[in-house]
């Protein structure tokens, strides 16, 4: 498929979405929600891929909404139902995918862009980035499931504050909240996100997709789900080809150590 508004790109076992509208700091218009979701999407397909990597083109991660897009051809309810769907599927794509997502932020990250961050299961941030959830200020809403992650990231009363304010906030305070496992300086974001994927590489496909599965669902069910839920992954893991391959290796390491 032929994208537009995103640009993407494999490098072995690496995908990369980068929001690909630098001229309006990757702001969010319904073809680039589109068109996210798509490049997602075949990425998630493709079985050679088994990091994604989130990024922007440009000064800024996402600047948001693109508060300039015409909604004329938005009549009724079920239209404004429709173009919600088509942003909250990005989310839908980032969280359900088996493979793990990284975000690699810099520049402006704010709004949906602030979501879609949260969307992904690691963010690196450059030391440069300012995030903003600025709904409240243009009389909008936090979509794609920020009413959830933000309070679980960081706690209801942050929360709150960052939603109600719509301050801005740099990387650091990111960081000591857990909205990002990492700042790093700008000039390093790339090699340093691609040494952060490397280690993901190094490890089990299987394994991260059930971690990955497991937690996000494990956060809103009883300890006894989560319990049996362990037990079904252990038991998918033992008898996988890739666990046997590895428990093998590390054997053979011990024994001719």
């Amino acid at each position: 498929m032929t994208y537009a508004t995103v640009l993407l790109e494999r490098r072995d076992a690496i995908g990369f979405v980068t929001l690909n509208r630098p001229e309006v700091l990757n702001a969010l218009n319904r073809q680039l929600i589109r068109e996210t979701r798509a490049a997602l999407e075949e990425l998630e397909a493709d079985a050679s891929i088994r990091v994604v990597i989130l990024r922007g083109a440009g000064e800024a991660f996402c600047s948001g909404d693109d508060l300039g897009e015409d909604f004329s051809d938005v009549k009724t309810t079920a239209d404004a139902v429709g173009v919600l769907e088509n942003l909250q599927n990005v989310t839908r794509v980032l969280m359900r995918m088996p493979k793990p997502v990284m975000a690699a932020v810099h520049g402006h990250v704010v709004g949906a862009g602030c979501e879609w961050s949260m969307n992904c299961d690691l963010v690196v941030a450059a030391d440069d980035t300012r995030f903003a959830f600025t709904e409240a200020r243009w009389g909008y809403t936090v979509t794609n499931a920020g009413t959830k992650l933000l309070p679980q990231l960081i706690g209801l009363q942050r929360a709150k504050e960052l939603v109600f304010t719509t301050d801005k906030f740099d990387a650091a305070m990111a960081e000591r909240w857990g909205l990002v496992n990492y700042v790093v300086p700008l000039a390093e974001l790339d090699r340093r996100v691609l040494e952060f994927a490397d280690k993901l590489l190094r490890n089990s496909s299987l394994s991260i997709a059930l971690g990955k599965r497991a937690m996000n669902a494990g956060v809103h069910m009883s300890y006894e789900d989560v319990l049996a839920q362990e037990v079904r992954d252990a038991l998918i893991a033992a008898r996988s080809p890739e666990t046997a391959e590895r428990v093998a290796g590390a054997l053979d390491k011990l024994k001719s150590s």
